[in-house]
């Protein structure tokens, strides 16, 4: 649609009533202060709102796009959605600071495969029973409470931080909304700012909506293909062939960098929801998750090639497997099984996409904990192994029994990141969450730690303890080399060139090995390159040594250099660094059979 078909859309601010009212800085305060970054928690709340909508017998599919918009989308945004500009003086001035910033950002949220914002478009109309409230309980109530069973968000707290990641708190909701059958598209802008008074001394809550008048001083959404029409003109997510849904866009979002933002957004996708993006048994994953900057595609990983997500993987399907590694997790009084739980362990995987203020675990020993709807409230720590190389992740679902499905989801805060047993009121409901808690930490142990039937046994372990000690540890290669033990660097005599020590990265299994990775950083401030040699060697009385050959038949190897990313720098023991060049590397050992304790040392010819 090339001409719009109404005028600009117009500005509702809302007065405080005879009772009072929530002001707008109060709806933004309303999720208080989660653990997570204000990205994180979008993604979150938005994911957990995308999956109650789920159409049924539909796979959602879930969109984040972070673009900058093209100055006619910007022209569209400033004349014809908010051409009249808010009422709140500080609102307008925020409102005029960002409208002249040159193209501009918006943070887009879409899912599709969902039923949209549905029902009746005034919170003050009538509804059965059965019919929906979603796009009142969006756009105009607080703290409305899921009305999906065993849902995962609740939309009133959930939508707060979708303004507080706005630089002037704005949003714009677009949905096709399927309702009793019919479809209709709804479009409004929304925005929160703080209470004010205008010249004759009558008082706003600093909420305003910017949509089609009404004729009693409210507005509606603007519906229909002139709704259509005005999205494609921003560049919102196109909807053909009638894919129902809802877009939210943040405009002028609060971000350090954009490189920053998509990492902390693919991140927090991976973290909270790759429950969603598993398949089992064979069946396609429940959710689809597409990250996009500026238009091009962003990957995002299988989570079972993500460390450590592959270990929570693992012990997520032997739960819905239900196979003999899982065990149902019971309380004894009152009786009842609260649900089931499995723990995987193994290597410590590289890490990879770490975000600047990263949810992932260093080193995993952690519980998945979450309810039948198998979105991740939170991980819940236990006991580390002893060794840095290995760890363990572990998985727990609530039964969907409703007493103890209903005590779980009550017990979680606003931003759905915890249980908390002193939320609850109700005994047995409180009772169910304390026992549930103290059991998966009690049968986390149980399986990571399991008694030997030798009397006086110690705690299993994995493999490979005395090498997790070790590992990285330098010792000299020759007393006239250049490589030198106690962790210090090497410099160079005769040229300008700085090489620090070998550091443990990672140990992996691989087919009849192990595979250890070590980073190594150099600078070579001179005019030639820099050839490093790296040399593996079993650690011997504390030391590594120049012997290569394991017990049991096997020579220890150095696979090659790569880049932290995956990429080959070189093949073999040795790689350069360009004149003038730093580099962050790894270099990958092989040590075959079972392995044994391995460190590295590094020469260089100068």
């Amino acid at each position: 649609m090339n001409e719009r078909a109404l005028p600009p859309l117009t500005m509702a601010a809302e007065p405080f009533g005879p009772y009072g009212g929530m002001t707008g800085d109060g709806a933004v305060k309303l999720l208080g202060k989660p653990p997570l970054t204000t990205l994180a928690t979008l993604v979150r709340e938005a994911g957990q709102n995308a999956w109650d909508a789920r159409k049924p017998g539909h796979r959602v599919r879930f969109v984040v796009r972070l673009r900058h918009l093209e100055d006619d989308q910007t022209a569209v945004l400033r004349s014809e959605v908010f051409g009249q500009p808010p009422l709140a003086p500080a609102s307008r001035t925020a409102f005029n600071e960002a409208f002249s910033i040159e193209r501009p950002l918006i943070l887009e949220i879409a899912d599709f495969g969902t039923v949209g914002l549905g029902g009746p478009i005034r919170a003050d109309d009538a509804v059965s029973a059965t019919q929906s409230r979603r796009f009142v309980n969006f756009v105009w109530n607080l703290g409305s409470a899921s009305d999906v069973v065993q849902g995962g968000g609740t939309y009133g707290f959930g939508k707060s931080s979708l303004f507080r990641a706005s630089f002037f708190k704005t949003i714009i909701v677009d949905s096709l909304a399927q309702d009793n059958g019919s479809t209709e598209r709804r479009l409004i802008a929304c925005h929160t700012g703080k209470e004010f008074a205008d010249p004759s001394g009558k008082r706003y809550t600093g909420r305003h909506w910017w949509g089609v008048p009404r004729g009693d001083g409210l507005v509606d959404p603007m519906t229909g293909e002139t709704a259509a029409g005005l999205a494609s003109r921003i560049g919102l997510p196109e909807r053909g062939n009638g894919e129902t849904g809802t877009t939210v866009g943040i405009l002028m979002p609060r971000l350090e960098t954009v490189d920053e933002a998509i990492a902390e957004i693919r991140e927090a996708l991976l973290w909270y929801f790759w429950p969603k993006m598993v398949s089992v048994n064979g069946a396609a994953s429940p959710m689809e998750f597409a990250l996009f900057e500026d238009g091009v595609n962003v990957p995002i990983p299988p989570p079972e090639s993500f460390p450590p997500l592959d270990l929570y993987v693992e012990a997520f399907l032997a739960v819905k497997k239900e196979t003999a590694a899982s065990r149902v997790v019971k309380c004894g009084n009152p009786r009842m099984d609260l649900g089931r739980m499995a723990v995987s362990k193994g290597f410590r995987g590289d890490r990879r996409l770490p975000a600047k203020e990263t949810l992932v675990h260093k080193t995993t020993h952690h519980v998945a904990l979450m309810r039948p709807v198998e979105l991740v409230v939170r991980y819940l720590p236990g006991e580390p192994l002893p060794i840095g190389t290995h760890e363990w992740a572990g998985v727990f679902i609530c039964s969907a029994e409703t007493e103890v499905e209903r005590a779980f989801a009550a017990s979680e805060p606003p931003a759905h990141d915890d249980w908390v047993p002193n939320n609850l009121e109700e005994r047995r409901a409180k009772t169910f969450v304390n026992v549930g808690l103290r059991r998966i930490a009690e049968t986390a142990n149980q399986i990571i730690y399991p008694k030997l039937n030798q009397k006086g046994s110690a705690p299993d372990q994995p493999p490979l303890a005395r090498t997790a000690s070790l590992l990285g540890q330098m010792a000299p290669l020759a007393p006239d080399s250049q490589a030198f033990g106690s962790g210090r660097p090497l410099r160079g005599a005769r040229r300008r060139w700085t090489v620090q020590p070998a550091r443990y990265v990672s140990i992996s299994e691989v087919k009849r090995a192990v595979e250890a990775v070590f980073q190594v950083v150099a600078q070579n401030g001179s005019h030639e390159p820099l050839r490093i040699t790296a040399k593996p060697g079993l650690i011997l009385e504390d030391k590594v040594s120049k012997v290569v050959q394991v017990p049991g038949g096997g020579v220890v190897t150095v696979l090659g250099w790569e880049t932290p990313d995956g990429v080959s720098l070189a093949i073999g023991d040795v790689v350069e660094v360009a004149a003038g060049a730093s580099a962050d590397m790894r270099v990958r050992i092989r040590i075959p059979g079972d392995g044994g304790a391995v460190g590295v040392l590094l020469g260089v010819e100068d």
